[in-house]
Parts: structure tokens; sequence; C-alpha cells
């Protein structure tokens, strides 16, 4: 026994000469503490933990360090009723098994329990007791109720405690059930809780719900189904069980418009087409909507062009001035005009001049291309040109005639203009025998004139020429002497 005694001073008398602590890691004691050189009643420490919260059973590391951050190796850490010792790195490890609020203590080695310490709080909690809740039904209509079970998760044994649902907190029986009506539809989320007591805490347990709205049909109506481009309709949103008016989202194409409380809104110009028209509504509480389709159709705008000529009758070779507008907006068109076998095209102004060269009523016709949007009415007017309009028809004279005798010219001519016209028919034969008749002709009618001129008195080949002003026709006869018989007439 005295050696021992000999033995144990000895060893610390060597620890104090090198500077080695011996750290001992206490249970309830934690053994005996020796004082060490390097520390002092003036030195300061400070103390960490790397958790401050932590569950029965569990541990904390323990850091005691100087002011200059440098750990402290072989000082003391009092938990409680334990001691310990750092380490060389200045850390020491604490383990709790019960719950509470734990105060540690480090101070410097060679100081005791009079000298200065350093303190942090640890906090140990109770122990956790998961709560499960049962639901007899997962899935409810509006207004149907629900028995919740609060059970203890580990034994399936029923607890009392308070469920959550929403806003509303009602207790559980002795027998841990209650019974809960949901009014609003949804995915409803219940908590279920447990105060602590006797040293156990609870964790929340939790289940889900999901409560049916009422479904109601959705009745869509519009003033027109079918509207020409640029024209508005207006759509009526009602529940199709009550016919009550529904605040809904209309979509139709890419456009969405809201209806107001009574239903009703006006739908937004869609380009032409079938297009389909969707009403959605938001539910409520308690209902949930199916939305409702129908079908607007869009046709393309039909305009109707509109064609003035200035002037509208007019001499011929003069010209008029056609104009092209739209008959809704009075605006200028760049349009096509046909007149007869002629094509002409208006400016951006919507104007062209026509000039034509013989008289006549003639039909103007104006047209566009159709755009994506409108479809355009042709438009149509009468410009007549006025004057005659004579053409040489026929020509009768006899190829063979006798020296000093008449030679007879039988000409027709036609006027097929829509005025009077006087003509002057002239008849030469040799160049010098020369004979005049004027003749009028009236509009779109016909007039034969006869005219004789002496032969020359030899014989041979003559040229006879008739002119009527508009142009002239050459013959050749031939003078005979003595009687001769008829020879062949010219057609005209």
């Amino acid at each position: 026994m005295i050696l021992l005694l000999i033995f144990i001073v000895a060893a610390a008398v060597v620890a104090m000469l090198t500077g080695v602590g011996i750290s001992l890691q206490g249970g309830t004691g934690g053994g005996p503490l020796f004082p060490f050189p390097e520390g002092g009643a003036n030195e300061s420490v400070s103390v960490s933990v790397n958790r401050t919260t932590i569950s029965p059973g569990e541990s904390v590391e323990v850091t005691v360090t100087r002011a200059n951050a440098t750990p402290v190796a072989n000082a003391t850490v009092v938990a409680g009723e334990d001691r310990y010792r750092t380490g060389p790195n200045g850390t020491a490890v604490v383990t709790f098994s019960e719950p509470g609020s734990y105060e540690i203590a480090a101070r410097p080695p060679g100081t005791n329990e009079s000298s200065r310490t350093a303190t942090v709080t640890v906090r140990v909690r109770r122990p956790a007791v998961e709560l499960t809740v049962a639901t007899n039904r997962s899935t409810i209509d509006v207004g149907q109720s629900v028995a919740i079970t609060l059970l203890r998760t580990a034994d399936e044994t029923p607890v009392t405690g308070t469920i959550a649902v929403g806003n509303r907190t009602v207790r559980t029986g002795s027998d841990g059930r209650v019974v809960v009506t949901f009014d609003r539809g949804g995915r409803r989320r219940i908590v279920a809780r447990k105060n602590a007591s006797d040293g156990t805490r609870y964790v929340d347990g939790t289940a889900t719900v999901r409560v049916r709205r009422h479904v109601a049909n959705l009745a869509i109506d519009l003033t027109d189904e079918v509207v020409p481009y640029g024209n508005r309709t207006t759509v009526t949103v009602t529940r199709k069980d009550t016919g009550e008016p529904i605040e809904a989202t209309v979509t139709v194409g890419d456009r969405t418009v809201r209806t107001g409380l009574d239903g009703r809104a006006t739908l937004p110009t869609v380009p032409p087409g079938s297009h389909d028209v969707v009403a959605e509504a938001t539910p409520t509480a308690t209902v949930r909507f199916e939305p409702a389709t129908t079908t607007l159709q869009v046709h393309r705008r039909s305009v109707r062009l509109e064609i003035a000529a200035t002037p509208s009758r007019l001499p011929v070779g003069n010209r008029t001035t056609l104009t092209v507008r739209r008959a809704d907006t009075d605006e200028p068109v760049a349009a096509r005009i046909e007149v007869g076998d002629r094509v002409l095209r208006t400016g951006q102004d919507g104007r062209v001049d026509l000039e034509l060269d013989r008289p006549g009523r003639f039909g103007v016709v104006a047209t566009r291309a159709n755009t994506s949007t409108e479809t355009f009415e042709a438009a149509g007017t009468v410009v007549v040109w006025t004057g005659p309009d004579v053409h040489l028809t026929t020509v009768d004279v006899s190829s063979v005639a006798v020296v000093d005798r008449p030679v007879t010219v039988t000409v027709t001519l036609e006027n097929r203009g829509n005025e009077p016209a006087r003509r002057t028919i002239t008849v030469t034969l040799s160049g010098d025998r020369r004979v005049s008749r004027t003749v009028r002709i009236p509009p779109d009618d016909r007039r034969t004139a006869e005219l004789s001129v002496l032969a020359p008195s030899s014989p041979g080949d003559e040229f006879l020429v008739v002119d009527t002003g508009d142009g002239w026709r050459p013959f050749v006869v031939r003078l005979r002497s003595g009687n001769v018989s008829a020879g062949m007439n010219y057609p005209g």
C-alpha cells in the first residue's frame, strides 16, 4: 500500500515537470483532478459546445480555448455532478441521459472551484413520441364527416389531444376520437397535437382528407354565333342547373375576357374562321365548375365597292376619270378596272383616266382582291362616249363602162354611233372627173347614195376612187367604145 502511494506521487511529479496532463472522463464523480503548472488563477478561458440542444443519450463536444483561441489542455469541465478533463486539443465529450437544461462550466488547469469559470448551457430534449392520425375515410364530399382517431405510433394506442383543420381546433374524447364535418372543398390537412407531460414530448401527427366539391356544369350562350369580321358578340355564362350568372373566364382563340357579376362580357375580335369559345370558373369553397364550350364562326367582312366616272358622258376622244372607293368608309381603293377587253389599275388614290376612240355605252367594272379579313363586292358603272361612227359598208360600180357615158357608183354608209352623221361622198374618175353628194345618216342606221360621173372619150383602163371622208377605196373601170354588156360590180 505504501509503495502504491509512492508511485502515484512520483507520477504526479513527472507530469508537473513534463507538462503532460491526465484526461479523465467522469461518469459520476469524474476521478481525481491534478493541478497543472501552465494554468493560473488569472488565466481567462472560454467554453463552447458543438450542439446546444440534444436528445437523451446523446453527447456534446466541449471546447475550452484561451483568449487567443488556442486550445486549453487539461482544463476542468464541470457538467452537473460530473467532472471532465480536456485533451491536448482542448476538448472533452459530455454525455447526457436525462432531459433538462444543463450548465457546463470550464476553468483553466491549476485552479480550484473558487476560480473564475466560463459557462455554456445545453438543453436535453424530452423523449419524442410520434403521433399518428387515423381517419375512417380519405375522400369525402363537401358536407360529409370524417371520424378521426389520435394514436401513439409505436403501439397504436389511442391518446387524447387536439385536432386542427384549417383555423378550427377541437379536442378528442378520452378514446382519442373526434368527428369533424368539412364544409369546404379541397385537400384538407389534419394536424394532431398533444402537450408534453411526464417528461415526454409528442411529435405532431398529420393526415390529409380530400374533400370533393359539388360539381356544377356551366352553360355558355352567344348573342350571335356567326358574325362578320370586326363585329362583336356578347357571351353569357350561367350555371346550367340553376341559371345563375357566373363570373367566368372566357377564352376564344388566343384572347381571354372576364365576365362580370351578370355573367356577361363582349368577346374580343378574332380572325375569320371557326373558333372554340370556352368558359371556365374558379371553384368556390363548395362547388367545382365544369367548363362549357360553344363555337363562334367569324367570316370575312363583305365590303361593297363604289365606282364613279367623271364625266360619265363625253365626246369620243375625251377622257373620263374613274374613281373607286369603299362604300363603308369612303376610302380610296387600289382596284382593277375592266372596260371591254381593256384592263387598267387605279393608284392608291383610287383614280385612273380612261379614253376611248369610238362612241358607245361601255360597262366599267371595278374589282379588288380579297384579304384575310375582307371580301370585296365588285362595282360597276356605264360611261357613254358620244359621236358618230360611220362605216363604208358597200360600193357597187361596173367594172366595164362606155366612153362618153356616165359611170354609176352606188355607195352604202352605216352609222354605228349614237349621234347623227353627215358625210360627203366624192367619186373621182381619171383623176379630174369628180362628183360629190352629202348624205345624212341617223344614229344606228344606214343610207345608200347613187352618184354618176361622165367617162372620158378614150377607151382604156381608168382609176375610180370613192372617198367618204373616213377613208377611200380605189377601183379600175375599163372603158370601151360602143355598147357593152353589164360588167361586174365591186363589193364594198
